[in-house]
């Protein structure tokens, strides 16, 4: 009963006194928008650097089309603002920490109520192992002689300090005394296995 004419009934009969008027209000539906609205946000990937990582980086469509941004803050055609922001969990520091849609965050989205449909979308974020290599040098005796003392391994590509721990000492896996070349039995105390167990990363 919200649409009505310019005049009630009172003022009609005092107008047009022959008449007995009877005014019938019509109603008045505002729809809620049909349009899908979808905030996703972005994958990503990083390989292991003791450092956490996040990607705070989101794309929002209303009906299929892009809405641009100002930050995190989206303006819809019908000049409601959608404002993202990333859960402080959304973030990967360890290759165990990789997941599927694990970059969540939460919105407000003004008038919200009018809108049919909202849907979040996460996006995954991971950490990949990083690579390390272990190098025994080669090494050599006279036949009759004792094995020398080996020179501990190599190692690159850890990080800071976090592999300070391995040893890295050298030991021969064969006994053969005899003249020739003997290859692959200069090795550390541990297999690779071993190690990436220890550190997963």
């Amino acid at each position: 009963d919200v649409l009505n004419i310019g005049k009630t009934e009172e003022e009609l009969e005092g107008e047009y006194p022959n008449y007995e008027f009877e005014v019938v209000p019509g109603d008045f539906t505002i729809s809620k928008d049909a349009n899908a609205i979808q905030i996703t946000s972005a994958s990503g990937s990083w390989e292991y650097d003791g450092h956490a990582h996040s990607k705070p980086e989101y794309t929002v469509t209303y009906g299929g089309e892009k809405i641009e941004s100002d930050g995190n803050v989206f303006t819809l055609p019908t000049g409601d603002k959608l404002t993202v922001t990333a859960d402080a969990s959304a973030t990967v520091t360890n290759v165990s920490d990789t997941d599927e849609e694990n970059n969540t965050f939460t919105y407000e989205l003004e008038n919200e109520d009018n809108y049919s449909s909202v849907e979040s979308i996460y996006g995954d974020l991971g950490i990949t192992k990083k690579a390390v290599t272990i190098t025994v040098a080669n090494d050599s005796k006279v036949y009759g002689n004792d094995d020398p003392e080996f020179e501990d391994a190599t190692l690159t590509g850890g990080v800071g300090e976090e592999l300070a721990g391995i040893d890295l000492t050298v030991d021969r896996s064969n006994e053969d005394e005899e003249a020739g070349t003997y290859n692959d039995v200069l090795n550390i105390g541990k297999t690779e296995e071993e190690l990436e167990g220890e550190y997963p990363n």
